[in-house]
């Protein structure tokens, strides 16, 4: 759902408000849902103070969610790089039978020579780039330490230090 601030000069500051975007311009099967600002930022800031009081209360059960969430997020890209990695191997694969193929065309007259000369020319410059690209990015560091929380350690020293 994507929504949308409404305000006006003359409506009083509590009744700015934000209405779904389907509703506003009456293209989708929304009903007049909407949500008032105050209730919006009430909604944030006990958001805000609940992950500030799991902070002060437990700093090592924050640091261990942050850090599940960093990893859960890092492995998330690791798949995405892994699938693109395939699907470029794939490609390479397939372009040195291509290649092959538009080789034995080319020694049979099926094509001409020069046709063959740029077409190589081309497949070579593609499995070029692609191996470039993602020949060298098979493994990459997974656990990355949050820089947040990293300074926020000074904050919770004596915390952080009787737990350790």
């Amino acid at each position: 759902m994507k929504a949308v601030f409404l305000y006006a000069n003359s409506f009083s500051p509590k009744q700015d408000h934000y209405v779904c975007s389907n509703y506003k311009s009456n293209t989708g099967t929304c009903l007049a849902h909407f949500i008032r600002e105050e209730t919006l930022k009430l909604f944030v800031l006990q958001r805000i103070f609940d992950v500030t009081a799991l902070f002060f209360d437990d700093a090592m059960t924050f640091e261990e969610a942050a850090k599940k969430q960093r990893f859960q997020e890092a492995e998330k890209e690791a798949k995405k790089r892994r699938r693109k990695i395939a699907q470029a191997e794939k490609r390479v694969a397939e372009l040195d039978r291509i290649f092959q193929r538009i080789y034995e065309d080319d020694i049979s007259g099926a094509i001409s020579h020069d046709r063959f000369l740029k077409l190589s020319a081309d497949y070579e410059a593609e499995q070029r780039e692609r191996r470039s690209r993602y020949g060298g990015k098979r493994q990459k560091p997974l656990n990355r330490i949050n820089p947040t929380l990293t300074a926020l350690r000074p904050l919770y020293g004596s915390m952080w230090a009787s737990r350790n």
